[in-house]
């Protein structure tokens, strides 16, 4: 019991690393930017986005997942966005950075907090409740 305890608790220390590491290198990224240098700006977002993807790998162990490719296509994405390679482009505000962190960190807050609860989502006709890690394991019937 103790064991599982720890487990949890080292899942949750990770996590909690992991969120920092996001807020650190994003406020890098918008201190660069408010004072100016957008190409590095760029590359600390596109250098993050590839960095919380392969964390997200690392920890779910597949190379499609939604947290990882969220980074890459959001973060990596606004990280692009900031080189202002169009004549078009404008200075983005506080509201915009402020916008982006929350998407990132209002979808892995709600992966954490699925994740943490496992849901009885279907029983079977012995009315045995199997969670969803067990709805298409045959191996046990």
């Amino acid at each position: 019991m103790e064991k599982l305890q720890r487990q949890k608790q080292a899942k949750i220390r990770a996590n909690n690393k992991m969120l920092f590491i996001y807020t650190i290198g994003y406020f890098i990224g918008f201190l660069f930017y408010h004072y100016g240098f957008n190409m590095i700006a760029s590359g600390v977002n596109i250098s993050l986005a590839i960095f919380l993807y392969y964390l997200e790998y690392r920890k779910k162990k597949r190379i499609i997942n939604v947290n990882g490719l969220f980074a890459l296509g959001f973060i990596g994405g606004f990280g692009l966005s900031l080189l202002k390679l169009s004549k078009l482009s404008s200075e983005y505000n506080i509201i915009t950075f402020i916008a982006v962190y929350i998407s990132y960190f209002a979808l892995y807050l709600g992966d954490f907090v699925s994740t943490k609860k496992k849901k009885i989502i279907s029983t079977d006709v012995n009315g045995v409740e199997k969670k969803e890690n067990e709805l298409y394991d045959d191996r046990k019937a």
